[in-house]
């Protein structure tokens, strides 16, 4: 197994956590920034787990109609 930046947090009484990058790709610094960016959507009411999700799977999308 390798090392993954990894950041929890609960919103609406609800627990999640939040798969930042795997070390070495990731760096602590891009890691910290990822961290501002998805506390950011936080303090909006956003879920920055479902943004990810909703982002990968539009990715999906687009490759299977290419």
């Amino acid at each position: 197994g390798g090392k993954l930046f990894r950041m929890k947090y609960r919103l609406n009484k609800k627990e999640y956590q939040l798969s930042l990058g795997q070390f070495p790709e990731t760096t602590l610094l891009l890691a910290n920034e990822l961290v501002t960016m998805a506390k950011r959507k936080l303090w909006d009411g956003i879920n920055p787990s479902e943004v990810k999700r909703e982002r990968k799977k539009l990715m999906s999308q687009r490759s299977l109609l290419q």
